[in-house]
């Protein structure tokens, strides 16, 4: 079992054991590769994966972006992810890894 260490980011919580494999963490892969780089890019600064977490108006600031431009940009990643057409592909990904 996995201690938890106070200042632990996301991805390293995420992170398989070595030697073993983790499919949750492969499906985040598989998730975020449907993303465009930006996308990906914010979401891993909401959430705090891989690195420090961050507001959507530090990300505004970082891009010289407005607020607005990139709440737009967060609602575009978010609908990717909740898309059907996203919950196929996992389904059908899983699907074919048994076989």
């Amino acid at each position: 079992m996995k201690t938890l260490k106070f200042n632990q980011t996301s991805e390293e919580l995420l992170a398989p054991h070595p030697g073993t494999s983790s499919p949750f963490f492969e499906t985040v892969r598989k998730v975020f590769a449907r993303l465009t780089p930006r996308q990906e890019k914010l979401l891993r600064m909401s959430y705090g994966i891989g690195e420090s977490a961050k507001s959507i108006e530090n990300a505004a600031f970082e891009w010289r972006l407005t607020l607005e431009e990139v709440e737009k940009e967060y609602t575009k990643a978010m609908k990717v992810l909740k898309s059907i057409d996203n919950a196929t592909y996992l389904f059908l990904s899983k699907q074919s890894s048994k076989t």
